[in-house]
């Protein structure tokens, strides 16, 4: 079978061990992950190739660098792959253990459901007659708005603030609570709150009350804190709301799924209530729809539908990543969560100075780490510039059940950042 869209019908289904459904990063990576594994995998793809949309002018291209680097692009399709045979078209479970594609059946034995995420419903009081942007539509922009309005205050809305001020855009980074990143550890988020002010976004938080209205081309932005009222007027207006499952048209009844409004029901080993067929991404609901999650479950379901020994996704050390300037890197259990699951943790805290840096416009930082009795990381948050690299020996700490103080015989190369790490763990 060759790696493309079957251009006819065909009157007998063709049989594969693995059928994945999906064209995202975690379809890709499930099928990788299978394929791996020897049989011949069927990647289903819903939907025709589409147009890459026209990217002319500086602007446009800058944004669509920050959409991949988001992750919001899907990835290249392995139709080159020898063990993955591509299907492209309108994608349904049609009977038991068989999907239909286009003008094909495919038959599985296991299947995977990774249709991945799509932008949520805009939630704000005046949104058909002001027409908001999302992310995903930034790049239809020829040149950036003189004024911004971004409404939200998770990482989504503090990068897309940051970025676009620094391509140039009056940014007002508008949040319903308190503070702003609200999920995240409060002294990270006042590092990266701080650092948004610095390079100019116009942060107003505790707006509880917002919505939208249009007088000719320019936005209203009607904002309520507390007695105060007050109008801003933007060019345009970019909001980031929740994501929710892909999976209209899917007919997942026929395959008896159980699945509601935040996605496909699945277990620690992402199978769904259908023993054979498994779930991953975006699919699973908003939790699993940040392209780290993606990739991470997409490797496990695409291991799981095919291995005699499954693996847990509560063993996968999975990053919630923050993609800010610093960028804020949560690992495991937040201290709420720990308690909530009668762990006895021992907290550990050190601030990184701009004179800890390996350069000197780094700036400031923040490390906190979660530890048991035994010495063991159950959870991690940094937020500091190269936070990335200074999770990844704690990432591999926690998937292998190892205690902090392993660190401590580790001399790092240069990073001060790092002999700062490996000084905690002689604590």
């Amino acid at each position: 079978m060759p790696n493309s869209t079957p251009s006819t019908a065909q009157s007998h289904p063709v049989a594969y061990a693995l059928a994945v459904l999906g064209g995202g990063a975690a379809a890709v990576a499930a099928a990788r992950e299978a394929a791996r594994r020897g049989p011949q995998v069927a990647l289903l793809v819903p939907g025709e190739a589409e147009a890459e949309p026209d990217a002319s002018g500086d602007f446009a291209r800058a944004v669509r660098r920050l959409q991949a680097r988001r992750g919001l692009p899907a990835p290249p399709l392995p139709v080159d792959e020898p063990r993955i045979d591509v299907f492209r078209g309108p994608v349904r479970f049609s009977r038991y253990r068989t999907v239909s594609v286009g003008g094909a059946e495919v038959r599985f034995g296991k299947a995977v459901v990774a249709t991945g995420a799509e932008a949520g419903v805009v939630a704000v009081a005046g949104a058909e007659e002001a027409e908001p942007l999302r992310p995903h539509e930034l790049d239809r922009l020829g040149a950036p708005p003189q004024r911004l309005a971004v409404l939200g205050s998770d990482g989504e809305a503090c990068f897309w603030a940051q970025q676009l001020r620094r391509l140039g855009s009056e940014v007002h980074l508008i949040a319903a609570g308190p503070r702003l990143l609200e999920a995240s550890d409060e002294r990270a988020a006042q590092i990266v709150a701080r650092r948004l002010e610095t390079e100019g976004v116009r942060v107003r938080t505790g707006c509880e009350d917002v919505s939208l209205d249009r007088t000719g081309n320019r936005r209203g932005v009607l904002l309520c804190r507390g007695e105060r009222r007050e109008k801003l007027l933007a060019d345009e207006v970019l909001v980031c709301p929740a994501p929710r499952p892909r999976l209209a048209g899917l007919a997942l009844e026929t395959a008896a799924v159980a699945y509601g409004a935040r996605g496909i029901s699945v277990d620690d080993r992402l199978r769904s209530s259908e023993r054979h067929i498994f779930a991953a991404g975006g699919a699973c609901g908003p939790n699993f729809a940040s392209p780290e999650a993606e990739e991470a479950t997409g490797r496990l379901a695409g291991w799981n539908a095919l291995a005699w020994v499954p693996r847990r996704l509560g063993r996968c050390v999975v990053p919630r990543y923050t993609p800010t300037d610093p960028p804020i890197v949560e690992l495991g259990l937040r201290p709420g969560e720990a308690a909530a699951a009668g762990i006895d943790v021992e907290p550990r805290r050190v601030e990184f100075r701009a004179s800890h840096a390996a350069e000197p416009d780094e700036g400031e930082g923040y490390l906190a780490l979660l530890l048991e009795p035994r010495g063991r990381v159950v959870g991690a948050t940094i937020a500091a510039t190269g936070s990335e690299e200074l999770a990844l020996p704690l990432m591999l700490l926690m998937s292998r059940g190892l205690p902090l103080r392993i660190l401590g015989a580790i001399t790092p190369c240069r990073s001060g950042r790092a002999r700062l790490l490996a000084a905690l763990a002689e604590k």
